[in-house]
């Protein structure tokens, strides 16, 4: 069986980290600047930077 060509996105910053063919399938990844920059930034993530993140699933209850 063939692999399948898909274009890969980082979820966090969008950036395209493999371009696929045109009209190719999408899936992402974090790429290696965001997981760095992750490491280096421990008390502060990507949920933070939103202003109503669900942080747990209760949380994500409450703004349904």
């Amino acid at each position: 069986m063939a692999a399948r060509e898909m274009t890969v996105v980082c979820a966090w910053c969008h950036r395209v980290v493999k371009a696929g063919r045109e009209g190719a399938a999408v899936t992402h990844t974090i790429c290696a600047t965001c997981v760095a920059w992750t490491f280096d930034h421990p008390a502060v993530g990507p949920r933070d930077a939103v202003p109503r993140a669900a942080h747990d699933l209760e949380d994500l209850r409450s703004t349904i």
